[in-house]
């Protein structure tokens, strides 16, 4: 089967719990992980997509007309797995998600610390911007993942716009049911579904110990002894619902500090200029609705 509709990003930006809404549906399958890598993950990826579909796809042995939802947040900021997946199915649908920039910077960093991958202070980003120091990581993972022109500019040299639905996060959250409805009649599926729209996935807490957050950090790396011998024993999904267990258990009540004003503001002046170009390609307005209101 193919892939029917992809959930291609943004990071932070609502998609799992999209997945999870959207997977209610009984005309949808998809797979139970919060990612589908296949077409970002090289070493999967010359498998083919046969053994991918085995590994992933919770399919029901009735699948007649049911389309199927992978959803990989790292997509849209790749061109080779966008060139894979338009090589895969060039019919399919694209949702893309997108979030003011600045919050969803500083919602990606603070996942980061809670994983225990990054400990630097946010506010140095800023010396990392103003040198153009565009190689770090750093600016890798929470700036240049909110310049969506440039990502939507390669989505739209493969994928035509009547097959990219892009949806704004803040819309989403006031709107969820709306939304998950209005992709069920794009996608030629029954909109009349009642989905329970109630709980939030994957949201961004702060760590109870950053000490274990380094400590499951360690566990998660390819290299370490331990992961290699549960994911050899154990079932693949078995073993990606433990690993949630594992970061569920750090995880607080509390959500992050603030971020400070100072940075907000240099944010705002530095992605302004990619926001408009953006709503110029979309056709939407997103620039002048992102403003301070969820930085919080």
């Amino acid at each position: 089967m193919a892939v029917d509709l992809a959930i291609i990003g943004a990071q932070k930006a609502g998609t799992t719990s999209l997945k999870e809404y959207l997977s209610q549906h009984p005309s949808i399958q998809t797979h139970p992980q919060i990612e589908f890598s296949f077409f970002r993950d090289e070493e999967l990826y010359l498998k083919g997509y046969a053994a991918a579909e085995k590994k992933y796809l919770t399919l029901n042995p009735n699948t007649t007309n049911k389309k199927t939802l992978i959803k990989n947040v790292g997509i849209y900021s790749s061109t080779d797995a966008l060139e894979r997946l338009y090589k895969h199915n060039p019919e399919c649908k694209i949702i893309f998600i997108v979030r003011n920039p600045i919050a969803r910077a500083y919602s990606s960093y603070n996942m980061e610390r809670f994983n225990g991958w990054y400990q630097e202070d946010f506010d140095g980003l800023k010396e990392v911007i103003k040198n153009k120091k565009f190689d770090e990581v750093s600016y890798r993972l929470f700036v240049s993942h909110g310049l969506y022109v440039n990502h939507l500019k390669n989505i739209y040299s493969l994928f035509p716009k009547h097959q990219v639905k892009i949806i704004e996060y803040d819309f989403f959250l006031k709107n969820t049911l709306e939304v998950c409805k209005e992709i069920m009649q794009w996608s030629g599926i029954d909109s009349l579904f009642n989905f329970d729209v109630n709980k939030i996935h994957n949201e961004t807490r702060k760590e109870n110990s950053a000490q274990l957050s380094s400590i499951l950090m360690s566990l998660r790396s390819n290299k370490n002894v331990f992961k290699r011998i549960a994911k050899a024993i154990l079932p693949y999904t078995l073993f990606t619902k433990m690993s949630s267990s594992l970061l569920r258990l750090n995880k607080s009540k509390n959500k992050s500090n603030p971020m400070s004003p100072e940075m907000k503001d240099f944010l705002h002046e530095y992605f302004t200029p990619f926001n408009l170009e953006f709503d110029q390609l979309a056709g939407t307005d997103f620039s002048s609705r992102w403003n301070d209101s969820e930085l919080t």
